[in-house]
């Protein structure tokens, strides 16, 4: 699927169309404050949502959390989101992606999939950052940024290699218990355990 970049004063032509097929198609890599917001809403420990609602697999040898929402997403009922007030990061961002440089000075990127959704289009011309400001992407950009950059910076980190790092990392950044711990805390305990 080729992408093309777009900066956020440019405009593009969408409506949602809510046939609800984006959240069963689109891949919805978890950060942990995604997985944060969608514990404290459904009042639950992570435990219980990695059993319910999520899956692993790794990417630059470094274990990323995924939602399961295949065949449908578990949060979608009558085409609508249960948990909207609280969807993660990548559903707010759709259609748009968003794509992180090596070089943490340099801004993220907006793109646009040349794979059409029907809401493509229909409805008013709109620029890219008034959809990602309706959608409340902005309120989450720090802690967008931080979690890429430091996962960009992770991959080149040799203590990627050593025994029992993927299990630690799940534990640290995917299992913690108190949903009102902060992602700083996360961030200083990873490195207190890995340094």
């Amino acid at each position: 699927m080729a992408l093309q970049a777009k900066e956020l004063h440019q405009k593009f032509k969408f409506k949602c169309k809510q046939c609800g097929k984006c959240c069963d198609s689109t891949i919805i890599q978890l950060a942990p404050y995604d997985i944060k917001n969608i514990c404290s809403v459904l009042d639950i420990d992570t435990k219980e949502f990695h059993e319910k609602y999520s899956m692993f697999r790794p990417f630059d040898e470094i274990p990323r959390c995924y939602l399961r929402n295949r065949p449908t997403c578990p949060f979608k009922v009558d085409n609508n989101c249960t948990i909207y007030l609280n969807r993660p990061l990548r559903c707010r961002l759709f259609p748009l992606g968003r794509v992180y440089p090596d070089d943490i000075n340099e801004e993220s990127f907006i793109v646009l999939p040349e794979e059409k959704c029907i809401g493509f289009n229909t409805g008013k011309k709109q620029r890219i950052s008034e959809w990602l400001e309706e959608q409340l992407v902005f309120v989450l950009d720090k802690e967008s940024s931080d979690w890429n950059h430091f996962l960009i910076k992770l991959k080149d980190n040799p203590v990627i290699k050593k025994e029992g790092f993927k299990e630690m990392f799940k534990e640290t950044f995917y299992g913690f218990s108190d949903v009102n711990v902060s992602i700083e805390e996360l961030y200083e305990k990873f490195e207190l355990k890995t340094i």
